[in-house]
């Protein structure tokens, strides 16, 4: 059974791939860590350049935000993977900070692969990265240069939400910043660790410039209510997770109607129910409906608008338009909510149904109505791969509503969603302290003002769907920049000024060390060197006279020097003009500025830059099995004769072989 087989092939299961060494994993790890780097560095600062990303789905996305290109790059080699996981931790952490992340870590990791290919040894670069790393958190609280001090303050946020804005442009000119500092000033609580970002709701509305955008208290939900009842004051809400209409049988059933009486008296039954139930609910004291998972049915409608109820439909309900594709020569219609394929009966052959064992055989039109279970919007994601690979032109994501939504509703009123239809429990009611429609731009919208609940609705306006994304994605990084504002209120000098000051002392700690750990500390100054580097070639500034005059400023004292990205864009401002011979100040003061950088951010994007770095260099060997459901190892045509061999010719040509 092994005689074919040596060293580690012996111990494994056909279809393992082993890598061993310097050159085929340190080498090709640091490789493939290197080209992450590369695609997400040019996204740099505030002249940073935005990705172009079509995922597995088809979604097309225009971005410079880099968990959202990382998030649809489906990025597979093991070591390129820790850094992405890193990125993934620093945005859940803190909410921003991936790019400077990744640009540190790769850069960490192109100058170990120098060190090593001049003779250092591996354990010499780790030890010296580390000892690097210890320094690092002296350096930046020495660093320290503002500190917010009330967060209940907008004046004092908007200067750093600029900074986090400050790689959007387009919402830095339209004035989000000021706006989502009066948001966050006004949900802030009196204990700011009890912060919480969710009480900070997104609307988008297409059409419309950026600047149009505006800040509502209370939640705005972009529709206006479904019947003839407009505004409420002061009254007890339900949420309902479930359709308000009648409960259906799935049989189907014929009946044969004679006469108009019977014709009329059809659904008298029914209605006098709705009636019943309505009037249950009136009784109990509510005044207002939200139906968010299923359809208001037109009756139902009708003995709300007589009992003056007030009814909201959230969400798309629990139904889609799925249309089916034409592929293989048979009708096929994804439902992945379901984790199944509905295949329409027309022209399909057995050919087709035996290739395809699993679909489910269902008669009907090219368009069908289906029902999808709560979440179907994600669910396409969950099914298993290889239907995925087999039906990728097919999937859809309908819109379906989404019960993170539905949660936020119930704890923004204090209600309960029922997902029954009836008489709701008084403990299961919410309170709203008004609930009317107002008109954004010839648009309807709803606002829900909750009684003891601080929420505030940014409702964002935008000529195209992908201006809107950017800006939501703007909203929800400076939430999250909130959030760890409430943890540490330090900032440090921006525009590359910090790292530079980093860089310039663990070049002093270099040249104190007498081994040879002191060229790993040097390289690691090298890399905090890349980041004002950066922003310099995205400014279009030559790099190399923006670092030495970065280092003649601060080696003079001036630590707050940072780099000028709009050096050219003053000069051609200012009075005298713009030649090829005049000298633009390459470097600013980012203090006066109003450049900052929070600090706790920028350690834990340090730290995780030097951990994700260190991980990848203690890496000797990479065992990698084969994918499950993936083809059969190939065996060589020399291995493959010889196993056809008889018995003892067998054995007699491997113990030549040995």
């Amino acid at each position: 059974m092994f005689a074919a087989r040596h060293g580690l092939g012996a111990l494994l299961k056909d279809g393992y791939r082993t890598f061993t060494g310097i050159d085929e994993v340190t080498a090709k790890n640091i490789e493939a860590c290197k080209t992450l780097t590369d695609i997400i560095k040019t996204s740099l600062g505030p002249y940073g350049l935005s990705k172009l990303v079509v995922n597995a789905w088809g979604k097309r996305s225009v971005t410079n935000d880099t968990a959202a290109i990382l998030r649809d790059l489906e990025v597979q080699h093991p070591a390129a993977k820790l850094l992405v996981m890193a990125a993934e931790m620093q945005k859940q952490e803190m909410g921003g900070g991936c790019n400077f992340l990744l640009i540190v870590a790769g850069c960490l990791l192109t100058n170990a692969d120098y060190l090593l290919r001049q003779g250092l040894h591996l354990s010499d670069v780790i030890q010296g990265y580390e000892l690097a790393l210890e320094k690092v958190p002296a350096f930046l609280d020495e660093a320290a240069c503002h500190t917010v001090e009330n967060l209940k303050d907008s004046k004092q946020l908007e200067p750093v939400l600029r900074t986090v804005l400050a790689s959007k442009p387009l919402c830095i000119e339209a004035g989000l910043a000021g706006l989502l500092a009066d948001a966050i000033a006004s949900v802030m609580p009196p204990k700011f660790e009890d912060f919480d970002p969710d009480n900070i709701r997104v609307a988008k509305l297409q059409g419309g410039r950026l600047s149009q955008s505006t800040v509502l208290n209370g939640m705005v939900i972009t529709k206006p209510p479904h019947g003839t009842v407009e505004a409420k004051g002061n009254c007890k809400v339900m949420v309902l997770g479930c359709g308000l209409e009648c409960a259906t049988t799935e049989a189907k059933g014929t009946v044969l109607i004679h006469t108009a009486e019977e014709l009329k008296n059809f659904t008298k039954g029914e209605e006098a129910q709705m009636e019943e139930i309505i009037k249950g609910i009136k009784n109990a004291g509510v005044e207002a409906i939200i139906v968010h998972g299923g359809g208001i049915a037109d009756i139902a409608q009708h003995f709300c608008n007589k009992y003056e109820i007030l009814t909201i439909k959230v969400g798309q309900g629990k139904e889609a338009w799925v249309v089916s594709l034409l592929i293989w020569g048979a009708m096929f219609a994804s439902v992945f909510a379901v984790m199944r394929v509905c295949l329409l009966a027309s022209s399909v052959s057995p050919t087709h149904l035996a290739r395809c064992p699993h679909l489910e055989v269902c008669k009907g039109t090219k368009v069908l109505r289906m029902a999808f279970c709560e979440g179907a919007g994600a669910a396409s994601r969950r099914c298993r791969r290889e239907l995925m690979q087999q039906y990728r032109s097919l999937m859809m994501s309908p819109q379906v509503p989404s019960k993170f939504e539905t949660r936020r509703l119930c704890r923004a009123l204090g209600a309960t969603a029922l997902v029954r239809l009836g008489v709701p429990m008084a403990d299961e009611l919410g309170v709203a302290e008004s609930i009317r429609t107002i008109e954004i731009s010839s648009t309807k919208v709803t606002q829900i003002l909750c009684r003891d609940t601080r929420v505030q609705t940014v409702v964002l306006r935008g000529s195209t769907p992908c201006v809107l994304d950017e800006a939501e994605k703007a909203v929800d990084d400076a939430c999250a920049f909130a959030k760890a504002l409430t943890k540490d209120r330090r900032f440090v000098a921006g525009a590359g000024a910090a790292e530079m000051e980093i860089a310039r002392k663990l070049q002093a700690v270099a040249e104190k060390l007498p081994g040879t750990e002191q060229y790993a500390v040097l390289k690691a100054a090298e890399a905090f060197e890349a980041i004002p580097r950066l922003l310099a070639e995205s400014a279009g500034l030559n790099a190399t006279e923006v670092l030495a005059a970065l280092h003649a400023a601060h080696s003079t004292g001036r630590v707050l020097e940072g780099v000028n990205v709009e050096a050219f864009v003053g000069a051609v401002a200012s009075s005298r003009g713009f030649s090829g011979n005049s000298k633009v100040n390459m470097t600013v003061d980012a203090k006066s500025q109003g450049i900052l950088d929070h600090l706790q951010t920028k350690a834990w994007a340090i730290r995780l830059a030097f951990d994700a770095a260190i991980t990848t260099l203690r890496v000797d060997q990479i065992i990698m099995a084969r994918p499950a459901g993936g083809p059969a190892p190939r065996e060589s045509f020399v291995t493959t004769k010889i196993h056809k061999l008889p018995c003892h010719t067998k054995q007699a040509v491997l113990s030549s072989r040995t």
